[in-house]
């Protein structure tokens, strides 16, 4: 039992670790965190193109529609409005 746990444990790691194989997709992975990390964005698709790779460097081009929808609470403060 102790065997399969381990075993499991390093095929879970090995799995993960592999999400992220290509510049494409750990480009994504980064564009979505940044999104999640702004509220009031969202985005409906995500188009990575992989532009240059060379050795080990990429350059990818991440293109997305965007919606920004937020409420925002302003007050007036010597006659001008800011956000609060």
């Amino acid at each position: 039992m102790k065997k399969f746990i381990i075993l499991l444990s390093a095929a879970s790691v090995m799995l993960l670790a592999g999400c992220n194989n290509t510049p494409e997709k750990a480009a994504e992975a980064h564009y979505k965190k940044t999104i999640k990390a702004h509220s009031g964005l969202k985005t409906e698709a995500v188009e990575v193109t992989k532009i240059s790779e060379e050795g080990e460097e990429a350059v990818v081009n991440v293109s997305a529609d965007l919606k920004y929808n937020e409420q925002l609470k302003l007050v007036k403060e010597n006659g001008k409005w800011v956000v609060k």
